[in-house]
């Protein structure tokens, strides 16, 4: 380990190095970074964390060690279909948490005209644009307005499936023009297993 914790953080998670192997031994081919505790160890725990997941090939999201790398798209390429996968955070505890130029940190969505941009800028290339959001109030059933708001505005540029985290709940599912908006898909795996959840399917 490395990193020092955040100070006056209710709640901060660390995991150990080891546990990536969860991800690859499930077939996890891309994770999203971009949430509220990926800098609970500072910048040393999210260069860590990038660390350990290149060492096993698992793409990342969402943060970086700057605004581009943060915010950039990562593509896949799966049976002839180019998929942009493009994550970022309206949950943050500090601004000291944003990336920046030349600073390490989460890619955020407070102001959508970033994520809007690259949204734009990767559907020119690929077939479908994945946008994962960690958005919305905790334990509430249904997504308040900014979700409902920034999920139409990224379909709008040509986000194709938008993916909510944060509620620790699940919330609706919602087709708006071309694109499925599924608000937040709940904890999968999490310290309480007692709340619903679900694995999103998407065949293209």
């Amino acid at each position: 380990y490395s990193g020092v914790k955040e100070k006056d953080k209710q709640f901060t998670f660390r995991s150990k190095p080891g546990s990536v192997k969860v991800l690859t031994e499930a077939g996890i081919d891309i994770v999203t970074l971009a949430n509220n505790h990926i800098l609970d160890y500072g910048i040393e725990g999210l260069r860590d964390t990038i660390k350990y997941l290149d060492e096993d090939n698992v793409l990342y999201v969402g943060a970086g060690e700057n605004i581009d790398i943060a915010s950039r798209p990562v593509f896949i390429n799966k049976k002839g279909c180019k998929i942009a996968f493009i994550a970022s955070s309206r949950v943050v505890p500090s601004v000291s948490w944003y990336a920046g130029d030349g600073k390490p940190g989460v890619a955020t969505t407070y102001d959508s005209k970033r994520i809007i941009s690259e949204i734009k800028k990767a559907k020119e290339s690929a077939d479908i644009v994945v946008t994962y959001i960690h958005w919305g109030e905790e334990l509430k059933t249904k997504p308040v307005d900014h979700q409902k708001s920034l999920a139409k505005s990224y379909i709008n540029a040509g986000c194709d499936i938008v993916i909510g985290s944060h509620p620790h709940v699940l919330q609706g599912i919602e087709y708006y023009k071309d694109g499925l908006i599924a608000y937040s898909l709940g904890n999968f795996v999490f310290t309480n297993a007692k709340s619903e959840t679900m694995i999103l399917n998407v065949e293209i």
